[in-house]
């Protein structure tokens, strides 16, 4: 499998359709089993955590982190770990709490993302704040200069 087909879900629940990778702080394969439309067996399951992504550079075309990065994990080194396992021209999708929309745009834009898509999807009780999606891709057609 090509790194280009290849797509890192960062965090709880499940695994979108297509997704090829997935690593969490706990492990959560036995409920995907009963409440997801993913067979966890097609999934590479990895526990472990956001901010210490054990893949190698430039590895994922997609990598998806939600409510992950913020409330979670370390804002500033989770995101540089996503970026970094990204490939060329690769796509991160991110949901963040409002609260830390501007501290994400400004590290993802020092971190060479293109922003394609900042969207407010609704407020949660729990965290006291909007959920906010964002999109972006990798413009380094070589991946994250190291």
């Amino acid at each position: 499998m090509g790194k280009q087909s290849r797509s890192l879900e960062c965090g709880p629940g499940c695994a979108p359709w297509g997704t090829t990778d997935a690593i969490d702080v706990e492990d959560y394969r036995n409920e995907w089993s009963s409440t997801c439309d993913v067979d966890p067996d097609t999934v590479r399951f990895v526990q472990g955590r956001a901010e210490a992504l054990p893949y190698r550079d430039s590895t994922f075309g997609f990598v998806r982190a939600g409510q992950v990065i913020g409330p979670y994990a370390p804002l500033e080194q989770s995101l540089f770990e996503a970026v970094r396992v990204l490939g060329p021209k690769g796509v991160l999708s991110l949901r963040v709490l409002g609260r830390d929309v501007n501290e994400v745009l400004e590290a993802l834009k020092v971190l060479g993302m293109q922003i394609k898509k900042v969207e407010r999807e609704g407020y949660e009780d729990e965290y006291d704040d909007d959920w906010v999606e964002i999109v972006a891709k990798n413009k380094d057609v070589r991946g994250l200069n190291r």
